[in-house]
């Protein structure tokens, strides 16, 4: 706060501890507790931009799990906007793999459509996570929200400067090209940050 550095406030850790003790980690009354004590201790801190609560959920694959995890999202965000008193942007986390939505699950729209999910959160981990990003920013372009790659990267035997020929999901470039890719695709579609 005192260098004017803005900070993500990630919770997404408690989604492990709710693992370890055996508990569902998309049920509500698990993190109610946890979300309205972090809402309630954070909510003046100055340098806080955004709260991610909890990314990289399984793409659903049917109705049913597409609506339980739009409900869990719902619930998540509206309880960390009470508890916080609604000082500041929350983003239900990154999302991956979301290329393996389908017409009959569009799990990702729904969750970005919600009222109190305010920034749009995606990670870039393979070339259909780069080449997806033009849809999401058409999406979230659509629905007012910024969109921000929250996350990305390769392994370090790909090569930095030079392609070693090792494929990484489908990506056959030198980590820095791939940066390079990722920096000018998130411009082109107008990425937030």
């Amino acid at each position: 706060a005192q260098r004017n550095v803005f900070l993500i406030m990630d919770i997404s850790a408690f989604e492990w501890f709710l693992v370890s003790q055996g508990r569902d980690r998309y049920d509500l009354p698990n993190w109610k507790a946890f979300i309205d004590a972090v809402g309630r201790h954070y909510a003046n801190q100055l340098s806080i931009a955004l709260y991610s609560i909890v990314g990289e959920p399984s793409p659903p694959r049917n109705v049913t799990e597409m609506k339980r995890l739009v409900d869990f999202y719902r619930a998540t965000t509206d309880e960390l906007h009470q508890a916080d008193g609604g000082h500041h942007l929350i983003s239900t986390g990154g999302f991956n793999h979301m290329e393996d939505e389908t017409p009959q699950t569009p799990w990702w729209q729904a969750i970005y459509s919600l009222p109190n999910n305010n920034v749009a959160g995606f990670k870039t981990y393979s070339l259909d996570d780069l080449r997806l990003i033009p849809k999401i920013t058409a999406f979230t372009n659509k629905i007012d929200k910024p969109a921000i790659d929250e996350e990305f990267g390769m392994p370090q035997n790909v090569g930095d400067g030079i392609y070693s020929a090792i494929q990484y999901n489908q990506i056959q470039t030198s980590r820095s090209q791939f940066y390079n890719d990722v920096y000018r695709y998130g411009e082109q579609n107008r990425v937030a940050g």
